[in-house]
Formats: structure tokens, C-alpha cells, sequence
């Protein structure tokens, strides 16, 4: 289904005019969502902003090693500072030891 939507639609392969437009249209093709969308627009369209905040490994990065596995509102609220750049933040935490 994805190969057939960028066949049809080349233009999912290229930024859109904001961040959240692009997530927008790549979360409406069925079955993508909004982690796929965010990991998209950071690897393949090179958005610097994009924010795959519910990816496990982030929250757990961001987590105590004796806590529960913190929420993805953390992930953003933690990475906020980092905007218009998150993407390459979040780079660098997932690089982080457990």
C-alpha cells in the first residue's frame, strides 16, 4: 500500500510546505502513524524538527533506570529547547547508553 501511495503520489517523497502538514499526509495513508510519520520526515524528507516522540527507546532514555518507562509528552516536553532541531536531539539520545 505505502509503495502504490508514492507511486501515485510522488510528491509524499518530497517536504511539504510545514512539518505538520507533512505529518499530516503521511499519517493519512492507511496504517501509518504518527512514529512512522515523524521517523519519515526526519530520515527520508530531512526535516530537522520532526519528533518520533513515542519511539520506546526515547522514552526509555529519558526514564530512571527504577521508574516506569516515561510517556511520549515527555519525550516532547524534554526535547522542546531543542526546536527547530529536535530531530538531531533526538538523534543523540537514542546514541546514549542505557
Amino acid at each position: 500500500g505505502l509503495a502504490r501511495a508514492v507511486i501515485e503520489d510522488s510528491s509524499l517523497l518530497e517536504a511539504a510546505e510545514t512539518l505538520e502538514a507533512g505529518i499530516a499526509r503521511w499519517t493519512a495513508l492507511a496504517g501509518v502513524g504518527p512514529w512512522t510519520a515523524h521517523y519519515v520526515a526526519m530520515r527520508v524528507l530531512r526535516e530537522a524538527d520532526a519528533l518520533p516522540a513515542s519511539d520506546l527507546v526515547l522514552r526509555q532514555r529519558i526514564s530512571s533506570a527504577e521508574g516506569p518507562t516515561r510517556p511520549a509528552r515527555d519525550v516532547e516536553a524534554l526535547l522542546a529547547p531543542a526546536s527547530p532541531y529536535r530531530a538531531y536531539a533526538a538523534i543523540r539520545v537514542w546514541a546514549l547508553r542505557a
